[in-house]
Formats: structure tokens, C-alpha cells, sequence
């Protein structure tokens, strides 16, 4: 609330700022100044990118962006492979699913599990709907704030209506929305505080139907170099943001997830009685209080 008081603390923190910032730069810079070949990476994808001006990005702003994303990519990363982690410990069910479709689509001729691959992980029904769920029940970023550059106007139903019967935002205001709001929202999913995978199978239901909107094919794209993705600015599952600023981790964070709940699933069974609360007093949104979780190695057959 107060970043600029003159607390250690403070200090630390921009002086850890500093020397991230000058290492991201120090690539850059050796970047721009010699013709060796280098990977196609996002400092790359960004050292390509120009404002709407057709100013191109500083070399201080792309280290900052990186810095961001490093960041952003650590934390909601963990939080949400700990949701999911707790959810199957409580629901046994689904994690004797989740090693059955490992067998099913792994098993060797030796009759072990054979590595994951990147092709093959994309194609893993229960493993994916699991991901989807905890998301829908768990976005990592609470909170979404946005300043209103042009008058609002919010559809009547979707809002307290006003004489006219529509409410209007004014400019210069400030809005906050919380992703999770409409993911829980019980007139649009049922049983919405329930975590349920299976729901995702139904190829006309609430869920399915909101994931097309939120990966629409034919809708406007972003791409920032590393796969095109939806604005998804209509559909009322969005864990990863929409619009403009849609989160450009998302094709990474499905894999990151995948493998980390596979690996996991492939060597214990875990267990727990039950999901611990929300803790909504942080960033990116931490279960209340700390869980055991009880695990007993699998048995190779």
C-alpha cells in the first residue's frame, strides 16, 4: 500500500529489482549488439514488438516485463498445482482415474510407464478436466482491475438496472472484477461449489459450452509470439484473464500442470479428509490454513 516507505524490507526488494533488471538488460544489450544466432525466445519475441506508435519496446521495459513474468509465473503456478493436488488427495475416485489413464495411454511393452510427451499429453480427457475444474474453482488472481477509458454501458441483466434500464460506467472510474465470481456463479453452473471434473464431459453443457467461448477458434486472437489465444472477453470462465491482457502463460502453465499432476499421479496415491478454505488475503489465492496430505507410494505391477 505505502511501496515507497524507507523500510529494509523496501530496500531489499528494489535492490533485488536492480540487479534482476540489469541481467535481463545485460542479455539484451549483447543481443543487440552481436549477429550470434540465439533462441527464439520471449526476450526475442519482445525485442521484436512496437507500441501502437510504432515505437519499438526499451531495452529497461522488456526487462521489466520479464521480471513480471518470472514473478507471475511462480506463484499462481504452485497455488494451482496445490489446489489440484488437494482436490484429488480428497476425491479417491478421480485419482484412481487419473493412474488408469496413465496406464491406459503410457504403458510400455515392458509393461511400465513410459515418459510423458508433449503430444500425447494434450490428449489426456480426465487429466485435462481436472486442470479445468481447479481453475474454475480456483483461479489463481483474485482480483482483475481495469481503469474505464470510454463510457460503460453493462446490459440491464447483468447488473442493477438503472431509469433507462442499463447501468453505465463512467470514465475515469476504476473496475474490479474477480474471475471467480462468475465461475461459481450458481444461476449459470450447477452445483457450482462443487468440484467436479465430469462436468467438462458434457459436450452441450455450461462448462463445455463456456471453454468454447473462452478458446473460440473463429473470435480475435493475441498472439505475443508464442501461440495465438483467445480474447474470451464473452465467456464466464476466464482463469486466465481475457481481452488484451490474457495471461501469456497459459499454453505453458496447461503443460507445466499436466506434467507436475502426472508425475505425481504415476508415483502416489494421495490422500486428505477434506479441502481447505479459501484464504483470500493474499495475491494469489492460498488455501487458509496449511494441510498434511497423506501419500503411499505406488506399487510397480
Amino acid at each position: 500500500m505505502f511501496p515507497n516507505l524507507p523500510l529494509p524490507s523496501y530496500w531489499k526488494r528494489d535492490a533485488a529489482q536492480t540487479k534482476m533488471s540489469k541481467f535481463y538488460v545485460d542479455i539484451i544489450k549483447k543481443r543487440r549488439a552481436g549477429n550470434s544466432d540465439h533462441e527464439q525466445d520471449m526476450i526475442a519475441a519482445l525485442m521484436e514488438q512496437k507500441y501502437r506508435n510504432g515505437r519499438p519496446l526499451s531495452d529497461k521495459e522488456i526487462a521489466h516485463i520479464m521480471i513480471a513474468v518470472l514473478m507471475a509465473g511462480q506463484h499462481t503456478s504452485s497455488a494451482t498445482g496445490s489446489w489440484t493436488l488437494l482436490h484429488i488427495a480428497a476425491n479417491p475416485d478421480i485419482s484412481d482415474a487419473l493412474y488408469r489413464e496413465q496406464v491406459e495411454h503410457f504403458t510400455g511393452f515392458d509393461g511400465k510407464l513410459r515418459p510423458l510427451t508433449y503430444e500425447e499429453l494434450r490428449n489426456l480427457p480426465l487429466l485435462d478436466s481436472v486442470i479445468r475444474e481447479t481453475l474454475r474453482m480456483h483461479p489463481p488472481i483474485h482480483s482483475v482491475v481495469r481503469y474505464v477509458r470510454d463510457d460503460v454501458i453493462v446490459p440491464a441483466t447483468l447488473s442493477s438496472p438503472s431509469e433507462d434500464g442499463v447501468y453505465v460506467v463512467p470514465r475515469g472510474n476504476y473496475v474490479l472484477a474477480s474471475p471467480v465470481i462468475s465461475q461459481t456463479d450458481p444461476t449459470i453452473w450447477k452445483n457450482a461449489d462443487t468440484w467436479d471434473p465430469y462436468r467438462w464431459n458434457d459436450t452441450n453443457g455450461v462448462a463445455a459450452r463456456a471453454f468454447k467461448m473462452y478458446t473460440d477458434e473463429n473470435g480475435e486472437k493475441i498472439d505475443y509470439g508464442f501461440g495465438a489465444v483467445s480474447k474470451g472477453t464473452e465467456s464466464p470462465y476466464q482463469p486466465f484473464g481475457a481481452g488484451k491482457h490474457r495471461c501469456i502463460g497459459e499454453h505453458f502453465a496447461y503443460l507445466q500442470l499436466g506434467v507436475l499432476i502426472s508425475t505425481i499421479v504415476r508415483a502416489m496415491e494421495l490422500r486428505i479428509e477434506r479441502v481447505p478454505e479459501h484464504n483470500y488475503h493474499t495475491m494469489t489465492v492460498m488455501p487458509k490454513t496449511p494441510r498434511l496430505i497423506s501419500y503411499r507410494r505406488r506399487t510397480a505391477n
